[in-house]
């Protein structure tokens, strides 16, 4: 477990967080009103120009850093069960495990009885890749007319990430709340996590948020950014580093992580 000490050396570059890598420091600096911020659209032609690297950063359990942070149960009650293999939901590159750490300790230093639950990180890219051919099958029989593949693949991109671009499999997204251990409930954000039968109200342009709840995601996202992710504005649950979101929402060119299979991550857990 990593003391308060440590905490703060990762933030400064130590314990192999790259110096200077993560949110702009305009970004992070305490917002002087508390309204909704205007998060920037990342559209699926901005990936497509990103280098993605690989560094070979082992994958770690979300809480392997903090005490602070809780381990949800909301991605298989959503119905994406890893029968398989039941705890790789919560499986993360070392890098994020530390950042996670650094947000859970903004949230809790703020608010003691509050902690970060992280409720989804690595996905199977076979899962993925899945999920994503059944979003494509769905629009090609819905009757619409795409001009071209790129526009078929942005819209489908929309519903579920194009596998060889998506966040989930290289273990650098994290799906996340905050969990209020006085009342044993998640705080309100104006809807649950994975409420995807409104796509608009799980956005970051939802119009019918009460004060209580944008507060509650601006919390959300200032403990994240501080930390060094990206925000994903279609899902205020959904916060990247190291991987192409992540690096085309800050103006990368490339990314630390790739996209990788279940089973080259249970050989290295060998």
């Amino acid at each position: 477990m990593l003391n308060e000490h440590q905490i703060k050396q990762i933030g400064r570059g130590i314990y192999h967080i790259t110096e200077g890598v993560g949110a702009p420091e305009a970004i992070i600096k305490p917002r002087k009103e508390e309204k909704m911020p205007d998060i920037k659209v990342v559209p699926y032609k901005a990936l497509l120009d990103i280098r993605q690297c690989e560094n070979g950063e082992p994958f770690v359990m979300g809480d392997a850093f903090s005490n602070l942070i809780l381990l949800g149960d909301e991605a298989q009650k959503a119905g994406k069960l890893y029968p398989d293999y039941p705890d790789i939901v919560w499986l993360l590159r070392e890098q994020v495990t530390m950042k996670l750490a650094l947000a859970a300790g903004f949230i809790a230093s703020k608010y003691p009885s509050l902690r970060l639950k992280l409720c989804e990180g690595y996905r199977p890219l076979e899962i993925q890749e899945k999920r994503f051919e059944e979003k494509l099958t769905v629009l090609r029989e819905s009757g619409r007319i795409f001009a071209n593949e790129e526009e078929l693949f942005e819209s489908a991109h929309q519903l579920t990430a194009v596998p060889h671009l998506a966040g989930h499999p290289t273990g650098g997204v994290v799906d996340v709340t905050i969990y209020n251990l006085e009342n044993s409930q998640n705080l309100d954000m104006g809807t649950v996590i994975y409420a995807f039968s409104n796509p608009v109200e799980l956005s970051w342009k939802a119009k019918n948020l009460t004060s209580t709840q944008k507060d509650n995601r601006l919390l959300l996202l200032d403990a994240m950014v501080q930390a060094g992710f990206a925000p994903y504005w279609g899902e205020w649950w959904h916060y990247s580093f190291g991987e192409l979101e992540w690096a085309a929402y800050y103006d990368y060119r490339e990314t630390f992580y790739s996209q990788v299979t279940t089973k080259k991550i249970l050989e290295r857990r060998k």
